[in-house]
């Protein structure tokens, strides 16, 4: 993270305070000195002199937000997102925490890369930390020094993007990885299943007269790596779940015991396929709603949301892939998949609340302290406190409206991209301010 100066100490005053790690869910205040939660009680704000003052009155105060998959593009697409566009981006959707994909190009797929990116993005405000490539070149082929990478900094590995289909290879993987206590996330679509598929195999596929790409891919490898994690005993973190079968899967391996953790995206868990026949421009479908995995249906969305509400699931990750409009809104054969995520995410899933299939303090523990768990990131990364609201840990804290509501547009979007099917909606639920190891990042405008 970069070096901004931060105030001697603030006292963030008379806010609702959730923190899932302690189940704190309270009005009080909180005491911080130089980046560092100092106090949490009431009444700091009349008992400490000479303090900056941040008052929170109606609003929720929570740990920082912690993303495991986003794509910054950077380098080699910097025309769709760079390291400083996607770390804004990141602090307006109230993140102080953020996992790059190595899908760049060239890709991550060396020590020298990994140190690279990470001297860029220690520059930044946040913390942006790195995966690297489980294959040179993502070719999937001949596998990296596991080692070396985990050495260099790579936080993960992952062929984001790709599936690597040779399972004698993956296994090498994961017990290199086993060793060095490093997750293996894994884009989970066969690709023999997948073929020239598109979108979800189903009625809207066939309505549209697009090749699909069924649940099968998705399941078939998810069981693979279920397979090998229980083999090896190393830790697979299946990305962006998208099909009840896979859901069913995971909850039965945590059953057994297998080191398996789960992510899905806040649009799995609130769009279907419908989402296609919505055109855009001169269109009939919505490319801004292609995506891999494909949304899916109904059924799946249900099946997303009860993997989150029983644990299943461990963390939203918003898999934010910027692309530019000119490539996005062409036929979609064409356009690329993908859509940008961490300014809307949370009020995606503040809508699962708001319907009542959620509690707000769940939402919470799925953007921070769920992560942190999943991954071991606190020990991972040698910071006191990530993800929660501890006496002496960092001060990585956003600040909530749930009932604040603000158009998504081009006007309010941070993030280069604005590939979003959410474009020209209006959502509920504000990020005021991000502050990350006591420095204030972002912070709304009047009247947001």
């Amino acid at each position: 993270m970069g070096n901004l100066q931060a105030p001697k100490s603030i006292v963030i005053k008379g806010g609702r305070v959730i923190d899932p790690l302690t189940s704190r869910d309270e009005i009080t205040d909180i005491y911080i000195v130089n980046g560092e939660i100092k106090a949490i009680d009431v009444g700091l704000a009349q008992q400490i002199p000479d303090v900056e003052i941040i008052d929170a009155t109606g609003l929720v105060v929570v740990p920082g937000f912690i993303d495991l998959h986003v794509h910054f593009r950077d380098p080699g697409q910097l025309h769709k997102e760079s390291i400083s566009s996607g770390a804004a981006a990141a602090v307006a959707g109230g993140f102080t925490t953020v996992v790059q994909m190595p899908n760049t190009e060239p890709p991550f797929d060396s020590p020298e890369r990994i140190h690279e990116v990470n001297k860029r993005a220690e520059q930044e405000s946040i913390r942006i930390l790195t995966t690297g490539t489980i294959t040179k070149g993502r070719h999937g082929v001949e596998a990296v020094n596991v080692r070396d990478m985990a050495e260099a900094g790579a936080i993960a590995l992952t062929d984001d993007g790709d599936f690597v289909v040779d399972t004698e290879l993956m296994k090498k993987v994961f017990e290199h990885a086993k060793s060095l206590d490093l997750p293996i996330s894994q884009h989970c679509e066969m690709p023999s299943l997948v073929l020239n598929g598109l979108v979800n195999t189903g009625d809207i596929s066939a309505r549209l007269g697009i090749a699909g790409r069924s649940n099968d891919s998705e399941i078939y490898a998810v069981e693979r790596e279920i397979q090998l994690a229980m083999e090896t005993n190393g830790h697979s973190h299946i990305q962006h779940v998208s099909a009840a079968g896979t859901i069913e899967l995971i909850r039965k391996a945590k059953a057994q015991g297998v080191n398996v953790t789960a992510e899905v995206t806040p649009h799995h868990l609130n769009l279907t396929d419908h989402a296609l026949l919505s055109g855009r421009g001169n269109l009939p479908y919505d490319t801004f709603a292609k995506c891999n995995p494909p949304l899916r249906t109904d059924l799946d969305v249900a099946a997303c949301i009860e993997g989150l509400a029983d644990g299943t699931i461990d963390a939203i990750a918003t898999d934010h892939a910027p692309h530019t409009v000119k490539e996005k809104q062409t036929d979609i054969h064409s356009a690329p998949p993908g859509l940008i995520g961490l300014e809307t995410a949370f009020s995606l899933g503040l809508k699962l609340v708001d319907n009542h299939l959620i509690d707000l303090p769940l939402l919470i523990k799925v953007f921070t302290q769920g992560p942190v768990q999943a991954w071991n990131l606190s020990n991972r990364v040698n910071i006191k406190g990530l993800g929660s609201l501890e006496v002496g840990g960092i001060a990585d804290i956003t600040i909530i409206n749930l009932d604040s509501v603000w158009d998504v547009n081009q006007g309010t979007i941070h993030s280069l991209g604005v590939n979003t099917p959410y474009l020209d909606d209006i959502l509920k639920g504000s990020i005021m301010m991000t502050i990350a190891a006591g420095c204030k990042v972002y912070e709304a405008d009047d009247g947001s």
